[in-house]
This record gives structure tokens, C-alpha cells and sequence, in this order.
């Protein structure tokens, strides 16, 4: 499970996070990718804990499980966070 502290209302966060993400998901990895959930909780009022777990089925390469944390960093706190806290998304 990945745990990220954002700051800012939790309402506003779940826009960012669920709306237009094109500010911070720089890529996709399909033409039609498929649906993930995360939970997104208060931590006060003006900031939000979100909790992803990511979950595969299939048969997986040894090396995946590696690539897929790495993919998930980059999108969390390499895109995400940086891109909330620098309120890009209230304009």
C-alpha cells in the first residue's frame, strides 16, 4: 500500500485526483486503461492521507513487481505531490 499526506481540502484533493489529471499523469501504459481505487481520508481540514493499493492478476515476470513500485513512486510522489503542494490544481 502507498501512503501520501497531501495538503489542502480533502474535497478539493479528490477533484485533482479523480478529474482532469492530465497535471500530474504523464503517461499511460494502454489505449484502454482500466479502473483503480484508492481511498482518500481526512486528516484535518486542510489536509488528506491517500491510500492506493495496487493489485494484479495474470501472470506476472519476475522483474514486474519492481517496475510496477517504481511506476507507482513516480506517479505518487515524483508527479502527484509536488503538483498538489504547488496548488497547480486550483488554477
Amino acid at each position: 500500500m502507498y501512503q501520501l499526506k497531501l495538503p489542502g481540502i480533502p474535497t478539493i484533493i479528490y477533484d485533482a485526483i479523480t478529474t482532469d489529471i492530465s497535471g500530474w499523469w504523464d503517461h499511460s501504459f494502454s489505449d484502454s486503461p482500466k479502473t483503480f481505487y484508492y481511498e482518500l481520508e481526512s486528516v484535518n481540514d486542510d489536509s488528506a492521507l491517500l491510500k492506493l493499493i495496487v493489485r494484479a492478476a495474470g501472470q506476472m515476470e519476475e522483474k514486474w513487481p519492481d517496475t510496477v513500485d517504481q511506476v507507482w513512486q513516480h506517479f505518487l510522489f515524483e508527479r502527484l505531490k509536488p503538483y498538489i503542494e504547488s496548488k497547480k490544481h486550483l488554477i
